[in-house]
């Protein structure tokens, strides 16, 4: 029921901002979330994407890769499923050494996630810095002002100065 104002047929702003909340609540679910990978190779389910799925601590999660994303959804929708994990506190889904490798994840990698139906979609995330070098986005630091190089380019890098140096 809407409460309409005296002037002709207005509705309240009251109710008009319900709605407006309403609307701004859906349109957060839709919105992709970036969460990175702990040191305990644990990724968080933010709490909108948990409370749209029905998901709390304790609850059996399936984890999955498909070549393209990580799959976490119900293991109802998917019997089959080998890496059924369970929610820790706080929306923490430990990621199965499996889907790890299958994956090529690593310990601080930003991930990016979204709902698709019943599921969550992961994805590594588009802010990721990578190597100026070779492209990797393991180990990356920042040697130069926008320039950043992972771990095995900087040695290469510091053996070539070194060779070059040393080399007269």
């Amino acid at each position: 029921m809407s409460v309409v104002s005296p002037e002709k047929d207005a509705v309240c702003d009251h109710e008009t901002r319900t709605v407006k909340e309403d609307s701004q609540k859906e349109e957060g679910l839709s919105m992709v979330k970036s969460r990175f990978i702990d040191s305990g190779w644990r990724l968080t389910i933010p709490k909108a994407i948990r409370d749209h799925l029905g998901w709390g601590p304790g609850t059996p999660i399936c984890v999955s890769w498909d070549g393209l994303h990580i799959i976490i959804r119900s293991p109802k929708s998917c019997p089959y499923c080998m890496d059924v994990v369970k929610m820790g506190s706080l929306g923490k889904v430990v990621l199965p050494p499996r889907v790890r490798v299958e994956a090529n994840l690593y310990r601080g990698q930003i991930m990016t996630l979204g709902i698709e139906g019943d599921r969550v979609l992961v994805k590594s995330g588009d802010s990721q810095v990578r190597c100026k070098a070779c492209g990797s986005e393991m180990d990356v630091k920042d040697e130069l002002p926008n320039v950043h190089l992972c771990r095995r380019c900087r040695e290469a890098l510091q053996k070539a100065a070194v060779k070059a140096v040393t080399w007269r």
